[in-house]
């Protein structure tokens, strides 16, 4: 499926470039954890300041794999 295509294409490109770099993966599931922060504030109580606080905190850790990202190919 094209899913599974892009997550192999993904996969390799992480290999080639050899990005095996804790803080890129602590980073990315802290926006994995954000995401589901915001979700459940918004099935449950909807607080509007408390889901953008689990959006920006996510959005941080989204640019932190960016810069690392960056820094690791320069």
């Amino acid at each position: 499926s094209r899913r599974q295509r892009q997550m192999c294409i993904r996969d390799r490109l992480y290999l080639s470039l050899g990005l095996d770099n804790m803080a890129m993966l602590i980073c990315a599931w802290l926006f994995v954890i954000f995401r589901c922060i915001q979700t459940i504030i918004h099935l449950t109580y909807n607080n509007v300041i408390h889901r953008m606080l689990a959006f920006w905190f996510g959005f941080l850790s989204v640019m932190a794999v960016w810069g690392i990202l960056v820094s690791l190919l320069s």
